[in-house]
Order: structure tokens, then C-alpha cells, then sequence
């Protein structure tokens, strides 16, 4: 059947295993209903029709093979499933081409909160189709775009010579159609196969490793009083921070009155601020000294994120690294929410081995 479709079509097809697998997984119940004569309802055969008519055309010309290995008229509803399998593989194939070559800055004040947690979302629709990088106001407003192809945000930015997506943080299913659109027509003209100085990679390597160990080894653990408030909380981890104490806790502050990252669906929240009062990247895991949080009674543990305003490449993709697997049911999560200090350690190191053998340090 692959074979009776044009040569574009089925050269994609047949380096796809994805739909080779789905296709006979969906063939097997299609010959069942085909024998039995099963009536079977597709809503969405006239937007397919529509929209697809040419590939649908290839389809319903393909299946007459095999129409005539099985003896028995296929009808449109299963054309149109059919349309759909073959539509996908090639949408999946066109993005893979494209995937290592997109890459996007996401903005927020810090370049560690929102943005973050805005990427943990794009990441999983998007999956591996584009690469996040996230950014604070002052590498936006110092067109810090290298190898950037467009920038996402949550709020009004002044125009750049990029592409320009405001979205809600929740990430609405029009905001994702919209990144889809532009991406589609950036004018993306670099290689994926960019030649990298393997003495700059190794130099990189090595100061990435350098920022990991410094993020593990000043980790700070607490437990205060259960009754604290929000500023309590930040007055509470300007003191325990490596740094000026003054000046952490207004940044911290500062943050805070933009709005808050007590998330009570997600049983954490989240402090975090650039100042240059900070030493060097660093997080604190901070918990109640016993029962819950009296004013936050769904907040099991505050993390706090800081970040020095002239900071070194990695250390905001390494503390970012923290709030995404905040936002999902990780390993990291379930340390944190357990109050387990040693098993912290030790994911977050796992995390960051990942990260050593994932980056590209291009």
C-alpha cells in the first residue's frame, strides 16, 4: 500500500518505524470491521477532506491495493484514519528536520521563576521539536540573542529583531498554534551540524561541572516556624544566603510584588530574584519545623533560587533545571515534599550528569 503512494510520501513513511508500528496496530482492528462489515464513524473525515484533500486523494488511491488483497471496499471513514496516521508521520518528519535547528528564549525577571515553569510546559508539548533557553529582562533588554531563533513571553516586550510570542503561562491551545505558525515560517539557515571548537567544548565542560559543584556544595537546608509569612520566609533566606543580606531580601521582595509562586495545586512555592548582592547561584529547600505551613496549609516546602546579576554561562540553566522538575511528579519533587536532604543531593546530581551529557556546549 506504501508503495502505490508518491515517492516523497512513502520515502518518509518508510524511515518513520513510529508510523510503521501505528499503522499496523491500526490495520488489524480496520481488516475486523472491513470483514464483519462493522460500521465505523469518523468526525473528523470533512475537515480532513478539507484541509488534507490532496493526501487524502494519495491515501484513498494507495488503499485500493489493499481493496483488492482483502476483497473488500474500504470506506471513506477508514481513508480518513488512515489519512490521519500517514498526516502525522509526515508533520513528525518535517519537525524532526527542523527540530535541532529551533531554538527559543523564554523571558521572565530572573530568567530562573516563570520562565521556568513556562518552559516545563512548552517542553511538553513541543517535547524535542525546539530548544529552550531562558532569559531575565536585562539579557533581553542587552539583545543577548545568540543563536536564538525567536523569543517567548508572558508579558509585553518592546519589538526585537526576532519574533516576538506573547502567551499565557498556562500555555492555551491558541498560544500553541501560534508558536507552531511561527516557527513554520522562520527562516532558519543554520546547520544542525555546526562545527564546535573542541577546545572551547571542553572549556565549557568544565565550567559548567564547576558551577554544578557550587550549586551542591552551598545546598541549604531549613525548617522555621510554621506560622511564618512570605516575608518571613524572605527575610529567613537572606540570612542563610551567601551574599549581602540587605540586598537579597529587597530583590527577594521586589519578586515577590510582581506576583506569587505559591503554587497550592503544585504544593510548593517558589522564591527567586537576581541581585548583585548575590555571590553565586545557590538554592535553598525550606520547610515547616513541624505540621504545615498555618498560612499556606497546601505549601509543603519554598524553594529559593538566587542568582547573581553578572552571572557565569550556566548557573541560570542549572538553577532553572530545579524549578522544571518542580513543576512535574520527579524523582527531585518527591525528595523535596518528603524532606529527604540526603536524596536531594543525590538526584539533583543526577540531574546534573544528565545535563553534562545532554548539552550540547556548542
Amino acid at each position: 500500500m506504501i508503495e502505490q503512494l508518491p515517492l516523497p510520501i512513502r520515502s518518509s513513511l518508510k524511515m518513520d518505524p513510529q508510523f510503521m508500528q501505528g499503522f499496523i496496530t491500526h490495520l488489524q482492528p480496520t481488516l475486523i470491521r472491513l470483514q464483519y462489515a462493522l460500521p465505523i464513524y469518523n468526525p473528523l473525515l470533512e475537515k480532513i477532506q478539507e484541509q488534507y484533500p490532496s493526501l487524502y486523494a494519495d491515501t484513498k488511491k494507495a488503499a485500493k491495493k489493499l481493496e483488492a488483497k482483502i476483497d473488500l471496499p474500504i470506506s471513506e471513514a477508514e481513508i480518513g484514519f488512515m489519512t490521519m496516521h500517514i498526516g502525522a508521520s509526515l508533520e513528525r518528519r518535517r519537525i524532526e528536520a527542523r527540530r535541532t535547528k529551533v531554538q527559543a528564549g523564554v523571558v521572565c525577571a530572573s530568567g530562573v521563576g516563570v520562565s521556568a515553569l513556562l518552559v516545563a510546559r512548552l517542553q511538553s508539548v513541543f517535547q524535542n521539536r525546539i530548544k529552550f533557553k531562558t532569559l531575565s529582562l536585562e539579557q533581553y533588554y542587552q539583545q543577548d540573542f545568540e543563536g536564538l531563533d525567536l523569543i517567548i513571553t508572558t508579558f509585553e516586550l518592546q519589538s526585537t529583531r526576532l519574533p516576538v510570542i506573547k502567551v499565557n503561562p498556562l500555555l492555551s491551545a491558541q498560544d500553541i498554534d501560534t508558536i507552531r505558525e511561527i516557527i513554520a515560517d522562520l527562516p532558519i539557515a543554520r546547520s544542525a551540524d555546526q562545527s564546535v571548537d573542541h577546545q572551547q567544548k571542553i572549556a565549557s565542560i568544565q565550567q559548567c561541572s564547576q558551577q554544578m559543584l557550587g550549586i551542591l556544595n552551598n545546598l541549604v537546608f531549613a525548617h522555621i516556624d510554621p506560622d511564618a509569612s512570605v516575608e518571613d520566609m524572605i527575610g529567613e533566606a537572606s540570612v542563610l544566603a551567601l551574599g549581602n543580606q540587605s540586598m537579597i531580601e529587597e530583590a527577594l521582595k521586589k519578586r515577590e510584588e510582581i506576583g506569587s509562586l505559591f503554587m497550592d495545586e503544585l504544593h510548593f512555592g517558589l522564591l527567586h530574584a537576581t541581585s548583585e548582592g548575590v555571590k553565586s547561584a545557590q538554592a535553598q529547600f525550606i520547610w515547616p519545623k513541624e505540621g504545615k505551613f498555618t498560612k499556606y496549609p497546601k505549601i509543603e516546602a519554598v524553594v529559593v533560587l538566587l542568582l547573581p546579576k553578572a552571572h557565569a554561562m550556566y548557573e541560570q540553566k542549572l538553577l532553572s533545571l530545579i524549578t522544571i522538575n518542580m513543576m512535574e511528579s520527579t524523582e527531585l519533587k518527591q525528595a523535596v515534599l518528603a524532606q529527604e536532604e540526603r536524596r536531594i543531593v543525590s538526584v539533583l546530581s543526577n540531574l546534573y550528569l544528565e545535563m553534562l551529557q545532554t548539552e550540547s556546549f556548542a
